[in-house]
């Protein structure tokens, strides 16, 4: 983006000298693209779309453009991160988009939202994601079970900590274990599904979560074991023996849980968005999973 373009997009005058100097300087952020999954927001066009946000009518069409799945994502993405995303009217859009929408970043962003709007009731469809062949879609479907509490998909996420699990494939194959050889599902789909298993208070999700501490990787073991101290008030490390000792002898593994809250996203300030005209970082605060409330 040139100064030619801001001169045209901002009206000719002596000001337009001092917006194209900062546009040049933010050429990295107006001049190209982020990965679709980065984040809530999407991709971002041009700095015009940080300066000015549209409106949600204009992002409310977007969203179900049926020929174009970027703007799809695009305007899905603006609703749900939007005070007012949580709407009936939208939640059923994000609930269709996961049955039925054939790009795998708008599925992947509609289970997102249901994640932030949904309820109990959204939990089993979101959880059907964790079979998809695209990693970014498990990933966010892990990660939206974190949002919404329903003990119908703790089957769905054990199966995951453990590699019972098996991405679809467009090739109809008898079920099997995931083996050495399957490099997804990956640790942070595994790591995702440890976390939200910290909600459940549930011999199946104790089990699964010994499991989960002897991981490969250090990301999920941690996760296992963040989880554990969680649900039992206790650490006892990454030693399952111990755990599974300590779980034997105890009447009440539960009794002494302490309150899951999901994991919120959060950032520091780009150094662009210390400018007076950039807003701050869509940052959340974590919190209680919709549903829980009830099993504290």
């Amino acid at each position: 983006m040139g100064p030619l373009f801001a001169r045209r997009a901002l009206g000719a005058g002596p000001r337009v000298t001092c917006v194209s100097v900062i546009l040049a300087g933010l050429t990295g952020v107006a001049g190209c693209s982020t990965d679709r999954e980065a984040g809530p927001g999407g991709r971002i066009e041009s700095i015009f779309e940080l300066v000015g946000p549209e409106s949600p009518a204009v992002a409310a069409r977007q969203m179900v453009d049926p020929f174009d799945p970027d703007r799809r994502f695009r305007g899905m993405s603006k609703i749900a991160a939007a005070p007012w995303g949580g709407e009936d009217v939208y939640v059923n859009v994000y609930a269709e988009a996961i049955k039925a929408d054939s790009d795998a970043g708008v599925r992947g962003v509609a289970a997102r939202a249901l994640g932030m709007h949904g309820g109990p009731e959204h939990a089993p469809l979101i959880a059907e994601l964790l079979l998809s062949p695209d990693k970014r879609v498990r990933l966010s479907a892990a990660r939206a079970l974190q949002r919404v509490h329903n003990t119908s998909v703790i089957p769905a996420l054990t199966g995951v900590l453990l590699g019972r699990a098996r991405p679809a494939s467009d090739k109809p194959e008898p079920p099997r274990p995931l083996g050495p050889q399957d490099s997804e599902l990956d640790k942070d789909v595994r790591a995702a599904a440890a976390d939200a298993l910290g909600q459940y208070a549930d011999a199946r999700v104790f089990d699964a979560l010994l499991a989960g501490l002897e991981d490969d990787e250090l990301v999920v073991a941690d996760a296992a074991r963040e989880s554990l101290r969680t649900l039992t008030g206790g650490d006892r490390g990454y030693d399952a023996k111990a755990w599974r000792a300590w779980l034997d002898a105890t009447a009440s593994p539960f009794a002494g849980r302490s309150e899951y809250q999901y994991r919120a996203y959060s950032r520091e300030r780009y150094t662009w968005e210390w400018l007076p005209f950039f807003p701050e970082p869509p940052n959340e605060r974590p919190g209680t999973p919709t549903g829980a409330d009830a099993v504290r």
